[in-house]
């Protein structure tokens, strides 16, 4: 049965998608291999969280998961598809460590251009971006790029596998 992970990664986007095929989709990626996040659970354990009750904001952006951890915890050994929304680096963040931990087969892209950010002073990693633009390009060995536009129609989409087992396996 397939179960869809909404991460709770602080600022920017990760969902994860466990298709029941055995397939793992991610559709962006945040505070992936954060080292603040990491030390945090090194000292506290896996378990961060807060007790509230009533309604509101209970602040839980703080508390936010690194998903690279996270799916190993949950037994992800390889990400068939990575689809990045768009190149912003709250949706990116961590890629590069995505790519070299755990793996990805296919890389969608949306075809949304922008240049390459300012990286002094800022919170997030060049490295990550330099690998997107790498895998983009088509230039990352055993990764497969794919730029779905309207109306396209491509096996593990919308169309079947050789073997006619459906789309989106």
């Amino acid at each position: 049965m397939p179960v869809v992970h909404f991460m709770n990664v602080g600022d920017g986007d990760c969902s994860i998608i466990q298709h029941g095929s055995g397939r793992t989709t991610v559709v962006d990626i945040c505070n992936g291999g954060s080292a603040t996040h990491k030390a945090l659970l090194e000292a506290f354990g896996r378990h961060i969280g807060i007790a509230k009750t009533g309604s509101g904001n209970y602040g839980m952006r703080k508390y936010a998961t690194e998903p690279i951890s996270y799916m190993k915890r949950i037994g992800i050994s390889k990400v068939f598809r990575f689809i990045l929304t768009h190149p912003d680096m709250d949706h990116m963040d961590g890629f590069k460590e995505l790519c070299d931990e755990i793996g990805i087969l296919n890389f969608w892209d949306s075809g949304v251009r922008k240049a390459k950010p300012d990286f002094s002073g800022g919170s997030y990693n060049e490295d990550d971006w330099d690998h997107y633009v790498t895998v983009r390009d088509g230039k990352c060995s055993g990764v497969t790029v794919v730029t779905p536009k309207a109306g396209s129609r491509l096996q593990y989409a919308n169309r079947g596998e050789p073997d006619d087992r459906g789309g989106l396996s």
